[in-house]
């Protein structure tokens, strides 16, 4: 442990005095991802997505897909509506295929759809994930960072800077469960003469069902434009839905960070963070303590390490050094002759 130490307390010395570049250079990398959103992959997803689209409108207006309950093709409006409700996966079931022509092309178009978006969650989850780890980056420098006042800079932020992100989620959410409620409490069609007709709970009702991504299907639009309402606000909807859910984990993240620090330790502390059982804590112990401690690390991540540093250490000196490759690749030469 007290090698393993050791080469943590050189490291985090380097690192304390990289940190202020590694932070001046954030910006210069956030330049370079932003450059990078718009890359191949990404402007072939959106290529597909707008022939995905452009497929479902013709299958479904063309007649023989999927008819109303009058029996009549649909128009682009509901089509547009059905579209919405297989992307948000709300399935209000107002419209649904009846013929077996129906019911096996929407049965392709699901499918594909739901490869088609495993592609859009991909590039959403990888864009979580790096941000995620910044936060864990965040968290290993305010661990081993002990020239950082981390309370005090918490301290001295208001309440809207603290969760300034969650307030301005959950405000665009509730702003479209607004915009959404008015609408169908308020909206009519003059020319058909319907209107939406909603009471105000039941109208609010509809609205966290449907961006929630529910759709249980007992309240669905009257209107053409209701349904066209309900088509675009439905995505926006879902979007601000997995927005206010990112910015509520965020938040969460954020608070096990700040509290990742330990004024004082307790004997019974000192007891558990000592792995070796010497009496001693070095800078390794401390830093598998805190990390498993406020579950930023599992234990296993860091037997993993060990056992995978250990592996390399060929010579048992506790240090990685060009002895050590070289008798690894020397192992390695002495294997594939054998094999």
């Amino acid at each position: 442990a007290e090698d393993i130490g050791a080469g943590l307390a050189s490291w985090s010395t380097a690192s304390a005095g990289a940190s202020t570049g590694s932070r001046e250079g954030s910006e210069a990398r956030r330049s370079r991802e932003d450059a990078k959103f718009f890359s191949k992959e990404r402007l072939m997803l959106i290529a597909v997505t707008a022939l995905w689209l452009v497929a479902g409108l013709a299958m479904y207006t063309s007649g023989e897909v999927v008819r109303d309950n009058q029996g009549r093709s649909l128009s682009v409006v509901q089509a547009l509506y059905l579209i919405s409700q297989i992307v948000t996966t709300t399935g209000y079931g107002d419209i649904t295929p009846k013929s077996d022509l129906g019911m096996l092309w929407s049965t392709i178009y699901i499918l594909f759809s739901a490869v088609m978006f495993s592609g859009i969650i991909m590039e959403v989850t990888d864009a979580v994930v790096g941000h995620q780890q910044s936060q864990l980056d965040n968290a290993l420098l305010q661990v081993l960072d002990q020239n950082d006042d981390i309370h005090g800079a918490v301290a001295s932020q208001s309440f809207f800077q603290r969760y300034s992100g969650l307030i301005m989620a959950a405000m665009f959410y509730f702003a479209v469960a607004f915009c959404w409620t008015v609408f169908f409490m308020f909206y009519c069609d003059v020319e058909a003469d319907v209107c939406e007709g909603l009471d105000a709970i039941e109208a609010f009702y509809f609205a966290i069902v449907s961006i929630c991504s529910i759709g249980f299907g007992d309240i669905t639009p009257r209107t053409s434009g209701g349904k066209i309402f309900s088509s675009i606000f439905g995505v926006i909807g879902i979007v601000t839905y997995v927005n206010l859910v990112g910015a509520i984990s965020d938040t969460m993240l954020k608070a096990k960070k700040n509290s990742s620090y330990l004024a004082l330790m307790t004997e019974h502390e000192l007891d558990v963070a000592d792995r070796s059982q010497d009496g001693k804590v070095d800078l390794y112990e401390f830093t598998r303590y805190i990390l498993t401690h406020f579950k930023l690390v599992s234990g296993d991540v860091f037997d993993d390490i060990k056992l995978n540093f250990e592996e390399l250490d060929v010579d048992n000196s506790g240090e990685l050094d060009s002895s050590d490759l070289k008798a690894l690749f020397s192992q390695g030469d002495a294997q594939r002759r054998r094999a």
